[in-house]
């Protein structure tokens, strides 16, 4: 995991730990500019700024996590700090009054459509290891609960309303807070699709034969896969800078390698395909 010391903190005296406090970046960019690989690394540099108000452990966007911090510093970002772990996931997230653009503020179905949900889905993975680690339990602590300093998982908003010490309200009123606590506890099996709409082709690009789309991002080389039938996604890089790849690169790369239809995704497919990616990661 790569690493980006935040300059502000409060020391080494942040255990033991009751709470993994889960943020997001609301840069007002609105979706999915404000999830977009390389958000991670831009708020990282800026934690790192002396301009900086604040500070998070943890940083994530749909194509990396980057720590700030060491878990046992006190970061700035909840208040009280102390004895909590910030996790900021690069999105719009908060209620619509927040943002100098109301209409940049997720909604529920912008959570959980592939262009944001691998976001969300790094930091739940990420909060999984820290309460494995830490001994938090994977429980969604409410305003009261957090008061009570019972252990768990919440929200900034969560955190204000306890304390009242910020008025910060992220990750939001529409924050998809049943499947992230269900992808904290088992992975994979998060329930998007029902309230992921297919994505019109302005939204992901084209659409192969198969009814896989892919969107490619030139400025990013971030590459997104969704197969509109079974709602898998997948997102993945080039990686060797050499621009956007061609439909006709991309196309059997959705397909798994194969000319026919997309099966239904099963363990075996996904992790066939997974592969496939990890080798265009790594640009072979």
């Amino acid at each position: 995991m790569k690493y980006i010391p935040a300059t502000h903190h409060g020391g080494h005296t942040n255990t033991p730990f009751t709470r993994i406090v889960i943020h997001a970046t609301c840069p007002d960019l609105g979706f999915p500019h404000a999830s977009a690989g390389g958000q991670a690394k831009a708020t990282a540099r800026y934690f790192q700024s002396e301009q900086s108000a604040g500070s998070a452990h943890y940083v994530c966007d749909i194509a990396e996590t980057i720590q700030c911090l060491p878990d046992d510093v006190i970061a700035w970002h909840a208040p009280p700090n102390r004895r909590s772990i910030g996790i900021e996931i690069c999105a719009d997230g908060g209620s619509r009054s927040s943002f100098q653009h109301p209409e940049h503020a997720y909604t529920r179905s912008q959570w959980l459509s592939p262009q944001v949900w691998p976001a969300v889905a790094r930091a739940a993975a990420l909060t999984r290891d820290l309460c494995h680690r830490h001994n938090i339990p994977m429980q969604q602590l409410s305003v009261a609960d957090v008061k009570a300093g019972k252990h768990g998982i919440c929200g900034h908003n969560d955190v204000s309303e306890a304390f009242h010490k910020s008025d910060h309200d992220d990750p939001g009123p529409t924050f998809p807070w049943d499947q992230f606590i269900k992808e904290v506890r088992t992975p994979g099996q998060q329930d998007t699709k029902p309230s992921v709409p297919t994505p019109s082709l302005t939204e992901i690009g084209d659409q192969d034969m198969n009814g896989c789309y892919y969107n490619l991002n030139s400025k990013t080389r971030t590459y997104l896969i969704f197969d509109s039938r079974s709602g898998f996604y997948h997102e993945f890089s080039q990686g060797n800078g050499n621009g956007p790849m061609s439909p006709d690169y991309v196309n059997p790369i959705a397909k798994g390698w194969d000319t026919g239809s997309w099966p239904a995704i099963s363990p075996g497919h996904a992790k066939v395909l997974k592969a496939a990616l990890d080798k265009v990661r790594k640009g072979i």
